[in-house]
């Protein structure tokens, strides 16, 4: 068995992929909903860590607290007023984009809502950088017209947030005795210590 500290420098290595592999495919492959589809299922994969058992919705808990809990205020803005005006964050940003592709309907209230999404990329470091300036969060939700929605993604930002994201689970797991035994369960039953 493993000790914490081999958990921990696996969850860190896991850390350093997601975020570089990330902004490579941002600055350097242009990959803009390949990489947008990619933060919403690496969301889910990092409340994984707080959320280890088999429990029922699993994945949505996971995805629901990295949105509302370890990404900054801003994004558990843009989670309630998706959950409040169409359907549950995860069915749209993570199932949304990962099975249903763009765009998409939901009905609620027996009425069709459309939902466009714009995937905000860049050409190169600087704009990169400027956009994680521009931006307050990376996730916006614009109504266009009655039930017809625009999801903007930007990625840059949104890959920043991660990254705190990342930092604010490391402070818990560090300081908190629960977020540390759920943590060790997740890297146990995945085998992260043997991440190289």
């Amino acid at each position: 068995m493993s000790s914490f500290s081999e958990y921990y420098s696996g969850f860190e290595k896991m850390q350093e992929f997601i975020i570089s592999d990330l902004k490579n495919a941002t600055i350097k492959g242009h990959a803009n909903f390949l990489v947008a589809m990619a933060l919403f299922n690496y969301i889910e994969i990092l409340g994984g860590f707080c959320y280890p058992c088999d429990i029922k919705e699993k994945e949505i808990k996971r995805f629901n607290f990295v949105f509302t809990d370890l990404l900054p205020v801003e994004y558990k803005k843009v989670f309630e007023n998706i959950r409040d005006r169409i359907a549950t964050p995860y069915s749209i940003l993570r199932c949304g984009m990962t099975h249903g592709y763009l765009p998409s309907t939901f009905v609620k209230n027996n009425q069709n809502i459309n939902i466009n999404y714009s995937i905000k990329g860049i050409k190169n470091l600087a704009e990169y950088d400027q956009c994680i300036k521009d931006k307050q969060c990376g996730v916006d939700l614009i109504e266009k017209n009655k039930n017809e929605y625009l999801i903007s993604v930007y990625n840059p930002r949104f890959i920043y947030d991660l990254l705190s994201a990342f930092e604010k689970l490391k402070q818990k797991i560090n300081n908190e005795d629960d977020y540390k035994a759920k943590f060790v369960i997740r890297a146990s039953n995945i085998n992260i210590d043997r991440l190289v």
